[in-house]
């Protein structure tokens, strides 16, 4: 389930992002929080899995009245992969489903298999 991102989610969300590295020192977390949250075309949700914790983070940006693009899809690792992707997308899709949805160059491969589906 997607959740629009709130300021009670910041020390969540800023756990989220150490499933990218985990040698990140909590200021430089919650300075890239901030810059998410700062950014008005910026658009954060926070995804919850199957158990019904928080799994993820995905950061959108408006482009225009018909299209969305995923800037990052941040997953638990144990999630990284085709299944957690589409998971996230589909849900974005059912979420925003008048929108289309694209994603910038370093998600063309989650991208390209979600589209194959």
């Amino acid at each position: 389930m997607l959740e629009k991102y709130t300021s009670e989610l910041k020390k969540i969300s800023m756990g989220i992002l150490t499933y990218n590295s985990h040698r990140i020192k909590a200021s430089k977390l919650e300075n890239k929080i901030d810059q998410l949250v700062s950014n008005p075309e910026n658009i954060i949700y926070l995804w919850r899995g199957s158990d019904n914790n928080y799994d993820g983070l995905v950061v959108l940006e408006k482009y225009d009245e018909e299209c969305i693009v995923v800037k990052s899809i941040t997953l638990r690792n144990n999630l990284k992969n085709t299944v957690g992707y589409n998971q996230v997308l589909n849900e974005l899709k059912e979420k925003i489903p008048d929108k289309q949805i694209m994603g910038v160059e370093k998600l063309k491969d989650v991208f390209g298999s979600w589209k194959k589906i």
